[in-house]
Parts: C-alpha cells; structure tokens; sequence
C-alpha cells in the first residue's frame, strides 16, 4: 500500500492547463490562502486555474497573505483583530475603499473570497472548509479515525470567538465529538484539522471516485515541506484501506507543482515593459549558451581576442537586463510587506470597465517554459534588482 509524493518541476503552465482541462474536477488546484492575493496567485485565477483557499489562517502569522487587512494601491489598511482565526474574524475598522464589501461584523473572509470570485468568475474559487462540507461524511469518518490512530498530529482548537489554543488535552475520538470539527461539524468552534489530514484528504476524495493521482500547486512553502509528511501519509493510507474504504487501489499519488517564482505577469498597461524583460532575458540565454559551445570547443587560436568579444557583449546583455528589471519593478515584490498588488486593485480596473479577459498580461514565454526554467531565470533576475538597489541606495 502506497502513498506517493513527486515534486514536479519540469511542466509548464500550459502543461497544467492540459491537466485542467482534461482531468476531473478537484484533482488539479491552486491551494493559497484566504486573504489579499499577490500576482502569481492572481495569474493562476486568471488562467482558469482552480483555487480552493485554507481558510484556518491567523492573520498576524500569515505574513503571506495578511488576511485581516485590506491591500490596495499599495497600502494595507487593518480591519480585523490579527489574533483571530479566519472563519470567526470580523470587521471591527471600516476600509476606507471597498466599506461595502466589509461591512462592520461582517466576516472578513467572506469578502476576500468573493473579491477574487467576482474578478474571476470563471474560475472555480471556494474556501477549503466549503471543500470539506461537501463531502462531509468521508471527511468526518476519515478525521475520527486518524484522531484514533494519529492524535499528535491534533494540537489547535477554537472557540466560539475565534481565539486558538494549543492548550486543550487532545483525548482521540471523543475530542472530537465534544468540542467538534471547526468548519466540519461545528461552524463555529472545535479542533482545527491538521495540515496533514487536510491534504490528505485532498487525495482521498478524488480518489474514492477513481482519481488516484492529484496535482496540486505549490506557492512558495508547500514544495518545502511536503516530502517530510510522506511517513504519515503512507501510514494514513494504509489506515483507511483498512478500516474505511478497502476499494481504494494500492497506490495513490500526489503531485507537488511549484510556481511561486512564476512571476512573468502585470496588469495589461505594462505588457510593453514585460515583453521587453523577456527579450533581454532571451538574448542573455542564447549568448550564455552561444558562449559555452564556443569554450568547450576550445577551437579559437586568439582565446584572449575571443574572451574580450565575449567579456563585452556579456556587459552589453547585462544593461540591457538591468534596464528592462529597473522598469519592471512590480514583478519583484515582496509579500511579507503587504504593499503588492492584489485583487482589490483588480477590481478596481473592472469597475472602471476594464474586461476580465484584459485585467493582466502573462507573457507567453512564462506559459511554455518548463517551471524550473522559469524559476532559475526568476532567481537570477532577483539577484540583479538587488544588485541594483544596493547600488543606487550606496
């Protein structure tokens, strides 16, 4: 009996969009957070991409997608305590923009979630817990017999007003009956599920309708960690064939795409200033593997005339990438500081009357490239804007 974990690297996105288009509902998804979403999310949901976002997320430890506030214009306005769990957060400050989609005592999650469905809305878009009570029965069945088998995996509950604890003894099953299942069997309090059992009931579930292999994407922390819970799972698989469902098949995979560096999007007014970078980026590839065929094949008589031709066009190629990165600054932003585009600027241009299908750009480059191609080139780039911040802040 088999759980399998790949870390795929080598699709690209229009690899990912062949899946979503040919494979069945909820094996292929993007798993972020409920909250204020940066561009690489954001070009996942334009593409079609399905999303299905955690929503057990706290907004003072979320530094990714600062759930309780509000990130538009590249300012972040705080509306909600950022001690609390998401499903029970309430607006207690008024945003200055967008005060009708937040309500005060409102829930703070409702509206990110239906912000990014209405700039998206042929995009499938839910809250992970709404995931969950759609099959209410396999996941209830499956969280009581891993509170069973796996109760140290059981450390967060909630009660009714949001606050979490890790200080509740954990006592298996029972636990689970009398305090509930948050979001699960409680709406409003209980046990929040373990990371662990959320994916893997991510797996189960298509597999119990004949989908035994899963592809997920990864932002920039899940291709981290997933390897390690691959014990856990196999021991979790083994269990339910077991105990719950003896005609899942002996092996089940799941498939970890990264993407995060995926970051070859902008609004559809800048496109000019990405085709350029792509271009830049495209010379420097062809000379920087025109220079290695040339040096391996050793053949020139001159080797320093040849070093010097290569050491200036080298410098010629690296202006031009510093000048199309200089002009391109959005690409490289930092999620932590709360300051990046979201999907509220998003809907601002749509109610200004810009179409769906105009709200950003991705450069066909970044659709055809293989995702570790992307990635490296990202990095690489990275590496040169701040050069080039440390150089103009000396």
């Amino acid at each position: 009996m088999s759980f399998e974990i790949e870390i795929q690297d080598t699709f690209s996105l229009n690899d990912v969009l062949h899946l979503v288009r040919t494979m069945s509902p909820d094996t292929v998804c993007k798993t972020p957070h409920v909250g204020n979403h940066y561009l690489n999310n954001l070009a996942m949901g334009f593409l079609g991409i399905p999303m299905r976002l955690v929503d057990t997320n706290v907004g003072k430890k979320d530094v990714n997608f600062h759930p309780h506030c509000l990130i538009v214009d590249g300012r972040r306005e705080i509306m909600g305590d950022p001690n609390l769990l998401m499903p029970q957060n309430c607006v207690c400050c008024k945003p200055n923009q967008f005060s009708e989609r937040f309500p005060l005592g409102g829930l703070i999650q409702d509206g990110h979630i239906s912000s990014l469905q209405e700039v998206f809305p042929k995009t499938s878009i839910q809250g992970n817990l709404a995931f969950l009570r759609k099959h209410a029965e396999v996941s209830e069945m499956t969280c009581l017999l891993f509170a069973e088998l796996f109760p140290f995996l059981w450390k967060r509950s909630v009660n009714e007003f949001g606050s979490t604890s890790v200080d509740l003894p954990f006592l298996g099953a029972s636990s689970l009956k009398h305090l509930g299942i948050m979001g699960l069997t409680n709406l409003k309090k209980g046990w929040i599920i373990p990371n662990q059992i959320g994916i893997f009931l991510d797996v189960l579930i298509p597999a119990l309708k004949g989908d035994f292999v899963v592809y997920q994407l990864s932002g920039p922390d899940m291709y981290r960690y997933i390897s390690g819970y691959l014990t856990v799972f196999q021991e979790m698989y083994e269990a339910v064939r077991v105990s719950l469902y003896s005609q899942l098949p002996e092996t089940v995979r799941f498939v970890c795409i990264p993407v995060a560096d995926m970051r070859f999007v902008v609004q559809k007014e800048r496109r000019m200033f990405l085709d350029e970078l792509i271009e830049a980026v495209c010379a420097y590839e062809f000379f920087e593997q025109e220079k290695s065929m040339v040096f391996v094949r050793g053949s020139s008589e001159d080797k320093e005339k040849q070093i010097a031709t290569f050491r200036e066009r080298g410098r010629v190629h690296t202006e031009h990438l510093y000048r199309a990165i200089g002009a391109l600054p959005e690409i490289f932003y930092e999620i932590s500081d709360g300051t990046y585009l979201s999907q509220y600027d998003l809907l601002l241009n749509k109610e200004q009357g810009t179409p769906t299908d105009e709200l950003l750009y991705i450069h066909p480059w970044a659709l055809e490239t293989p995702l570790c191609d992307v990635s490296r080139i990202y990095k690489r780039l990275l590496k040169l804007y701040e050069r080039q911040n440390r150089k103009q802040r000396s």
